[in-house]
């Protein structure tokens, strides 16, 4: 119980610092919590409008977290689970094309680290090439048929669409692995990134892919 009121005080602290009187809670992997997390979730919420502060829930998690919603729905006891924590749902979609890539790829020729230095992550990888004028903002069309040739091999039939994940890590695998070789006139090459989509895993997770998908397409007929 002390445990507890700590993280009360805390939460309250936290928001008068910050806001006010409003506190945003970001919950990832939500499709795992059980009934007691979401309970526990509850009391947290009342309590901090006992104390004047209006408590924000946001459940960021995998499609499965709509089949909880539903047996929520079922029963009286957990039906307010869904009015306190799951009134609307937003669908976070993938890269539907190579277009989609060129702005996140382009984030990578731009975002500088430290703040207010020359280095951006393109250039830290590729000092070189990126002075010569390699962008990766230029390399979309060969990410996108990387990852279209295999979505092509495995026979799916259903529109391509290209998890964040997937594509963070294809491109952290294609600097690391590539940095050595930096050179004047350095270019990723199309077996370079396809080699980057095969190591991220992005083949084994088609399955799982398909099925959701699928199921998308068959609630929206």
């Amino acid at each position: 119980m002390q445990r507890r009121f700590r993280l009360y005080n805390r939460l309250e602290e936290m928001a008068e610092r910050a806001s006010g009187r409003s506190l945003i809670v970001f919950v990832d992997e939500a499709q795992r919590l059980e009934l007691e997390h979401y309970e526990w979730l509850r009391d947290v919420q009342d309590e901090m409008e006992r104390r004047g502060i209006r408590m924000y829930t946001f459940l960021v998690g995998q499609p499965g977290i709509l089949n909880r919603k539903t047996s929520f729905r079922q029963s009286i006891d957990t039906s307010q689970i869904v009015s306190r924590f799951m009134i609307e749902e937003i669908r976070f979609e993938g890269f539907r094309s190579a277009a989609d890539l060129e702005m996140s790829l382009s984030t990578y020729d731009e975002s500088v680290f430290p703040e207010g230095s020359d280095w951006t992550f393109t250039r830290f990888f590729f000092q070189r090439a990126y002075d010569a004028g390699f962008r990766l903002g230029q390399q979309h069309e060969r990410v996108w048929d990387a990852f279209s040739q295999v979505h092509r091999q495995a026979r799916f039939d259903f529109t391509m669409e290209i998890p964040m994940e997937y594509v963070a890590r294809t491109i952290e695998i294609a600097l690391v692995e590539n940095m050595s070789h930096d050179a004047s006139d350095f270019a990723l090459s199309p077996a370079s990134w396809a080699q980057a989509v095969d190591e991220s895993n992005y083949v084994a997770a088609l399955e799982d892919l398909r099925i959701i998908f699928v199921d998308d397409v068959a609630a929206g007929a």
